[in-house]
Parts: structure tokens; C-alpha cells; sequence
């Protein structure tokens, strides 16, 4: 299984041009949010995700509800390019041609978490390579929420209620990161494939190196990690690296003493810095593992901003 990796973003929502008007998100003028998400994408057609123009394609999220929190799984992908060679990696040979209507599809989840009487919800995607079908998820469903908010709902001056929902990324477990100090770090360079979207398998690696402390010496310097988490993959020449590489991506291995985590640093500007869920050759994280991984960072999250915070919300079927 290719690596597979995870960002979130905190979610407010509140009525245009009224600034002190953020809403509980379960209670936006009756409406709940999580209850709303949970119903739409159960409800979707088939062809919902299928993108003629862009040439793009999804299957119908499958949904799974637990208390105050909402797990979707979607398979996404490019349309096929007729005449390319699908190969068996036994016999190096042949498997079929593919048609334009063959579409090498990847499944990756996200979830949407929304506490009870919270005014911040949390979304969380997981990544392989550059598919994540979250991106194409929430936008779908805020252009939804937004339209139904305007048919249905009424503003405070006796309009139709127009909604801003505004989703911020967050690095995983800041605060955590704040702390931590950096074992390890290493620097990755790839084989491309003709589009790197479209892969859904391991990109063969072209060059690596790992920095390790001095012996005897259990962290890198503290200088090092600010650097990497200040100026992202362009740090890496100032650590020790090679200035003549250009660099894929950055793995930084951090610990506090008690509990270790893995950063994949990459090119994006956002989210520039991820949390890793599997590295390339292991199994990805089944539900119960992918919702506990979620559940590290929301509890780090809420509890940094003195809000309540429940495992309950992501592991039982009912209540509040």
C-alpha cells in the first residue's frame, strides 16, 4: 500500500456580514450540521462525482454515523487515456489496454466531527499521493449547505440566510509539535510518473538521505526542526543537505519522551506539513485505527482551546 497521509481543518460557520455571529453547529437556525452532512451524502446520485468537463470521477461516498461524528469512504480518480498499458508486476507483461471510460481510481476517507454546542467542527482528510476525496467532498457539500441555507433558512434581518463557512487548515497536534523534539529527518526525491495525480501505486524513489544525531546524543538541534517547520522543504539545503537536489518531500521523525509521530514535510504551501498514517509498503489503517489517529488530534485541538472534548463522539452510535 502506497504511504498515506492526513490533514484537518477546523470549521466555523456564520451569517454573511454579521461578524458576531458564529453558529452552534448544531443548532444553525434548527439546523444541524453534522445531521445535514450525514443525510446529503447518503443521498447523493451515482453520477454525482462524475466530472465530464474536467474529466474527473467518484463513486457514491459510503457513510458511516457514529455520535457527533460522520466517516465517508470514496474512490476517485481521472477519467482513462485510451491505449494505456495496464502491467502485471509478476510477468512484467501486458495486462489489458485501457478505454477512456476506464478510470484508475484510489479510496481514501474523511470525516466531519461536530461536538454537541460547539461552534467548531473539525474535518479531516486522508491523503494518498495527490488524491484525497475530502477536497471534492466538502466543497460539494458547502456549496449545498449554502444554497439550502439561502431557500430555507432566514437571516437576522428577515433575509434569506447567507451562510460563510470557513475552513482553516490546522497542523497536526501543534501544540504537541511546540514540545517536541526532532529524532530524525530525511529527505526524498521521486521517480515521477507521466502524472502524478493518477498514480495510485508507489512512485519508485530516485534519492534519500537521513540526518541522525551525533552518537550519544538522542535529538537533532532545536534549530534544525525551526527551521524545517518555518520554511518547509526549502530548509532542507540549511540542515546539511545537498543545494544541488531538488527535494520531493521531507520525513521528520519527532518525540516528547513518551510518544513519537511522523511529519511528511512536501512542496505544497497548503497544507505544507501532514501526519503520516502508513509509510509505502505497509497496510493502511483500517476504520477503527484511521478514526483513533483522528481522535489524537481533535482531543489535542479542543483541549488547547479549553473546550470540552468526548471519545464518545467518535466511538458510539448514539448520544450525545
Amino acid at each position: 500500500m502506497p504511504r498515506r497521509t492526513m490533514t484537518f481543518g477546523r470549521i466555523t460557520v456564520k451569517e454573511s456580514r454579521i461578524t458576531d455571529s458564529e453558529f452552534e453547529l448544531d443548532d444553525i437556525q434548527g439546523l444541524d450540521l453534522l445531521e445535514e452532512f450525514s443525510s446529503w451524502a447518503s443521498g447523493l446520485p451515482i453520477d454525482h462525482f462524475k466530472d465530464l468537463a474536467r474529466q474527473r470521477y467518484g463513486t457514491k461516498p459510503t457513510v458511516d454515523r457514529y455520535s457527533r461524528f460522520t466517516l465517508l469512504s470514496m474512490r476517485t480518480g481521472h477519467f482513462g487515456t485510451a491505449g494505456d498499458l495496464v502491467i502485471d508486476v509478476s510477468s512484467h507483461g501486458t495486462s489489458y489496454e485501457t478505454l477512456q471510460n476506464d478510470s484508475s481510481t484510489v479510496e481514501t476517507r474523511c470525516g466531519l466531527l461536530v461536538p454537541p454546542n460547539s461552534k467548531i467542527g473539525l474535518f479531516f482528510m486522508e491523503h494518498q499521493g495527490h488524491n484525497a476525496c475530502g477536497s471534492r467532498i466538502f466543497s460539494s457539500f458547502e456549496a449545498h449547505l449554502k444554497d439550502k441555507a439561502g431557500r430555507t433558512l432566514v437571516g437576522r434581518k428577515g433575509n434569506p440566510l447567507k451562510l460563510v463557512i470557513d475552513k482553516q487548515t490546522l497542523v497536526s497536534g501543534s501544540a504537541w509539535l511546540e514540545r517536541a523534539s526532532l529524532e530524525k529527518v530525511s529527505v526524498m526525491k521521486y521517480e515521477k510518473p507521466i502524472d502524478v495525480s493518477d498514480s495510485p501505486v508507489s512512485v519508485p524513489l530516485t534519492y534519500s538521505r537521513t540526518l541522525l544525531p551525533p552518537k550519544g546524543v538522542r535529538w537533532l538541534p532545536k534549530w534544525m526542526k525551526d527551521i524545517l517547520f518555518d520554511t518547509s522543504i526549502s530548509g532542507s539545503s540549511q540542515i546539511g543537505f545537498p543545494t544541488d537536489e531538488e527535494f520531493d518531500e521531507i520525513v521528520a521523525t519527532l518525540s516528547d519522551g513518551e510518544q513519537t509521530k511522523t511529519m511528511v514535510i512536501g512542496k505544497e504551501k497548503s497544507p505544507a506539513i501532514r501526519k503520516l498514517l502508513n509509510d509505502d509498503g505497509q497496510p493502511a489503517l483500517d476504520a477503527q485505527m484511521l478514526i483513533h489517529s483522528f481522535d489524537q488530534d481533535a482531543q489535542e485541538y479542543y483541549s488547547s482551546q479549553e473546550l470540552d472534548w468526548s471519545y464518545k463522539w467518535t466511538r458510539t452510535t448514539d448520544g450525545q
